[in-house]
């Protein structure tokens, strides 16, 4: 099983493990407004979606792992900045990650200041060959993969 370390955080597939606590946060309105998709109505649909992530994660090339998409300002007025993480890489190449950056990075913009060099070192260090990471647009902001 594939998992991520830093010196703060661990982060783990998700998987049916998880589903009381996925189902607590799922089922929380004020946790999903924001949202696609939520808030789940019954324990069987979060485990339905835990199910199909497990299942991902158990294929030798994953072809699609959503990490979260939102776009939302906060309390705090500073907006929350998530990425999509999926491979779509061709099979020589099937130890890649393509990460769509859901951020804008107009000046003044709190997403302006995601760093796309960490996070390729962080799938680096989790032993992919190839991290690719694009705009909204598919254009290549930042790569570590010889092909670019």
């Amino acid at each position: 099983m594939t998992e991520i370390n830093t010196e703060r955080l661990t982060l783990r597939p998700l998987g049916t493990e998880y589903l009381e606590s996925v189902h607590e946060y799922a089922t929380d309105p004020e946790n999903t407004k924001y949202m696609i998709h939520l808030p789940n109505e019954s324990i069987e649909e979060t485990r339905d979606f835990l199910l199909r992530a497990e299942n991902e994660w158990m294929k030798e090339a994953p072809s699609f792992i959503e990490g979260g998409r939102r776009n939302r300002a906060s309390d705090e007025d500073r907006m929350e900045c998530l990425y999509e993480l999926y491979v779509d890489l061709p099979e020589k190449e099937r130890h890649g990650m393509k990460i769509e950056m859901h951020v804008h990075t107009s000046e003044g913009s709190p997403c302006a200041e995601t760093d796309a060099e960490s996070i390729v070192r962080a799938y680096s260090e989790a032993g992919y060959d190839a991290v690719v990471i694009t705009n909204h647009f598919d254009s290549v902001l930042y790569g570590s993969a010889d092909s670019l």
